[in-house]
């Protein structure tokens, strides 16, 4: 089933920039870095008896304004090293995502703020084995085709992005193309895109342990979708149990410039 969906964000915000919290390494060895750029994120919020078998021994899940949300997030990765070692051809792989938002709790507090990945797409071989090993977590191969525009100033002036991205997988094309409307101010956690975006770790179920990375990034500049839309084979992508949520219209949508990002195991 093929479901296609028209989205309007008609949030107002500010020109700014968006500060990601940086949690230092345990290792001096990174297990993957990356430059994150042209970054769009679809958000929608998703029934907790969903997701709460999803959630790795010892976390619990994170919510917003009592919501738990589920985010379709497509990325381009520049200069791609998985433990030191680049690994695509060109350092540049296209990525996409299902990921849920989890936190480890400690005398009654959140802890640790992180996210949990459904599945990813990617746009290399090489890339779908070595990520899939890296981050014990399940990254399959995709072609994708990309056309995105506006991320980088023209003549002292900066341009409204556009994203389209377009990838095919069990002989059908899925699509996410979303323009901007005006940059995002300063954002904090208590905010929706805060709470979306500022992650210090990354988590895996391995059996019955979990896998935790620590992750460090810097600064994002954030725009807010003008116009969007997603066609997505949902079901042949993700399952059914989720199909339901992404072919709704999302709660919210954002673009995000660039951000290095390293993901570090913790021992």
């Amino acid at each position: 089933m093929v479901v296609s969906a028209e989205l309007l964000n008609g949030s107002v915000s500010r020109g700014g920039e968006i500060f990601t919290r940086v949690t230092l390494m345990t290792s001096a060895k990174s297990t993957v870095r990356a430059d994150w750029s042209e970054l769009v994120a679809l958000n929608f919020h998703c029934d907790q008896q969903t997701l709460g078998p999803l959630v790795p021994p010892g976390l619990e899940l994170d919510y917003f304004n009592d919501d738990t949300f589920l985010s379709l997030i497509a990325v381009r990765l520049k200069e791609v090293y998985v433990w030191n070692l680049p690994f695509a051809i060109g350092h540049e792989v296209d990525l996409v995502s299902l990921r849920f938002y989890v936190r480890r709790m400690e005398k009654g507090l959140p802890k640790e703020r992180g996210v949990c990945l459904i599945k990813s797409f990617v746009s290399s071989r090489m890339a779908a084995w070595s990520l899939s090993r890296a981050l014990k977590s399940p990254f399959e191969f995709a072609p994708f085709a990309i056309e995105n525009s506006g991320f980088s100033v023209v003549g002292g002036r900066e341009e409204t992005p556009t994203v389209d991205y377009r990838w095919r997988a069990d002989h059908e094309q899925n699509r996410i193309r979303v323009k901007a409307r005006q940059r995002v101010g300063k954002i904090s956690e208590d905010s929706t895109i805060g709470f979306l975006l500022q992650r210090g770790y990354w988590y895996a179920g391995s059996g019955s342990r979990t896998v935790a990375f620590s992750a460090q990034s810097g600064n994002w500049k954030v725009w807010d979708a003008g116009q969007a839309s997603f066609t997505c084979d949902a079901r042949s992508l993700f399952g059914s149990q989720f199909s339901k949520y992404i072919t709704r219209r999302p709660a919210s949508v954002f673009l995000a410039e660039r951000s290095p990002v390293s993901l570090s195991a913790l021992k």
